[in-house]
């Protein structure tokens, strides 16, 4: 049980080290972005603890680690799904979106029923 709170909170040190990036896409950009680098910091040495309960400091650490960047690589994966979902449900994008139904629509419309490799 204790791996299993360790593991979780390395991955969320992860996603705190995200949303502290300048570039993440999850949510507006924070300005206070030393409170999620610390906030993450706390959280891996946390998650680290946890795993010294279950196993060695070189183990614990290196599974602190193996989280963590789970949680760093998982997460630009999950801004760009929420990025796309806001992008799906926007008002603009029903019934031909803000240009309205142009012949380009329709057009690409009828291309998409022919066989692939047809001209």
């Amino acid at each position: 049980m204790q791996a299993l709170f360790g593991s979780l909170f390395a991955l969320v040190a992860g996603t705190l080290f995200y949303l502290a990036s300048p570039r993440q896409q999850l949510v507006a950009p924070i300005r206070r972005r030393a409170g999620c680098v610390a906030a993450g910091a706390l959280c891996c040495v946390a998650g680290a603890v946890f795993w010294h309960g279950c196993v060695n400091w070189p183990a614990a650490v290196c599974a602190t680690v193996g989280a963590l960047a789970a949680g760093l690589a998982g997460m630009p994966f999950v801004g760009m799904m929420a990025g796309r979902r806001a992008k799906l449900a926007s008002p603009a994008d029903v019934k031909g979106g803000a240009r309205g139904g142009t012949h380009a629509d329709t057009r690409a419309s009828t291309r998409a029923g022919r066989p692939t490799g047809t001209p």
